[in-house]
């Protein structure tokens, strides 16, 4: 049992050497290519002649057989070819999506601003906006097996009109490839449906001055109060306060579970939502804990800020006040997600409210016998929402 046991410990510590020098021959030749530039027939002449040469010491290094080494050139050779092609044809970055997950998210964010830039980075295309008012503030992200870049950019955009371009019906089965191209002042996008011809279709480019979008505070964030609840649920409770003329929603959470309360001229409503309803509820005292530590430790504490930590520690509450339009507008963004899905929500008095959640991206794949859809990536949302503060302390992000 010892003998064959090394043999296989043996044989995994080659599989791993292999595809980590597999690894490091297609990361050196990408690299070569996005420096130099190289079309497809640079790429034939100059670069695969090497790749050539590296795979066969490394299949003599091996023993390994031609069937193997067949497949490992194919696994190697076909993402560089690809890269290759793109650099012929000018683009910069591309990637293929579900039409009517990607018009969805866009037709969602048009109806929160009217214009946003898609930066296309190194592994994923970010969308990140604020409010003109700067009270909401969301990042987003696209990532996926058929996104392809090779050179990072980005592209200032309509969102209302790129979602006119974009629509889709669940019913097309239908593809969108979108594509910058380099020294277009246009986005390229293509879309194929199962079963009819493909649409091509171009939008120009707006040229946005957007500032940095200043996350990096945000998400440092200790937040106390953590729960998740399902989009079915929060459908409800946005029905529930969308009728009787108040503009502010206050949530409050407490180990029992999450109260929604509104105040308006016509009258008071709550809805009480126990803990047991919600996907989950935590409370994490440690924050708290280390929060009165580090104010103790301060050159002069402050002893109303370690009395009401204290009894924050005792009694456990949180609470905010919050814009019901802005919630109901980051909502918009949530529609994306089936009704059982969950919404994560980090709550601390006195902080932005941060709701967050991912959404598996797919596209159709009449080869599955069930689902007929096949998961390539996700997307997912991060956004932050300001309490409303008195107007003498009014402050933004």
């Amino acid at each position: 049992m010892t003998l064959n046991l090394q043999k296989l410990s043996a044989l995994g510590k080659k599989e791993i050497d292999l595809q980590d020098r597999l690894s490091q021959i297609e990361k050196s030749h990408l690299a070569q290519i996005q420096e130099n530039h190289c079309n497809l027939e640079e790429f034939k002449a100059r670069i695969l002649p090497s790749i050539d040469q590296e795979l066969s010491s490394l299949a003599s290094d091996h023993n390994l057989s031609q069937t193997k080494i067949r497949r490992i050139k194919e696994q190697v050779i076909a993402p560089l070819e690809k890269y290759a092609t793109c650099n012929q044809k000018g683009i910069l970055a591309k990637i293929l999506l579900d039409s009517t997950q990607i018009y969805q998210l866009i037709n969602a964010l048009s109806g929160i601003v009217p214009e946003a830039e898609l930066r296309f980075q190194k592994e994923a295309i970010k969308i990140s906006f604020m409010n003109p008012t700067r009270v909401s503030l969301s990042e987003l992200y696209i990532s996926a097996e058929t996104y392809l870049n090779l050179q990072e950019g980005k592209a200032g955009l309509n969102l209302r009109d790129f979602a006119l371009k974009l629509k889709s019906s669940k019913s097309e089965n239908a593809t969108t490839e979108i594509r910058l191209m380099d020294k277009s002042h246009t986005l390229f996008f293509k879309k194929t449906p199962h079963k009819y011809p493909p649409l091509r279709d171009k939008l120009a480019l707006l040229d946005l001055d957007e500032e940095e979008i200043p996350m990096g505070n945000l998400n440092e964030i200790k937040y106390v109060w953590n729960f998740g609840i399902s989009k079915r649920l929060l459908d409800y409770v946005l029905r529930c306060f969308n009728d009787i003329g108040s503009d502010i929603l206050d949530i409050i959470t407490t180990p029992k579970g999450i109260t929604f309360h509104e105040v308006s001229v016509i009258g008071e409503r709550e809805l009480v939502i126990k803990r047991e309803d919600l996907a989950y509820l935590t409370y994490a005292d440690d924050a708290v804990k280390t929060q009165i530590e580090q104010e103790k430790a301060t050159e002069n504490p402050d002893p109303a800020i370690i009395k009401k930590l204290e009894t924050d520690l005792k009694n456990p509450r949180g609470e905010g006040a919050f814009s019901l339009e802005f919630v109901n507008a980051i909502g918009r963004i949530m529609n994306l997600l089936e009704p059982e899905e969950i919404i994560h929500f980090h709550l601390r008095t006195e902080h932005p409210i941060r709701m967050y959640f991912e959404k598996d991206l797919y596209l159709f794949d009449e080869t599955l016998h069930k689902s007929k859809h096949r998961t390539i990536g996700k997307i997912t949302n991060n956004s932050y929402l300001a309490p409303r503060v008195p107007e003498e302390n009014e402050e933004d992000f």
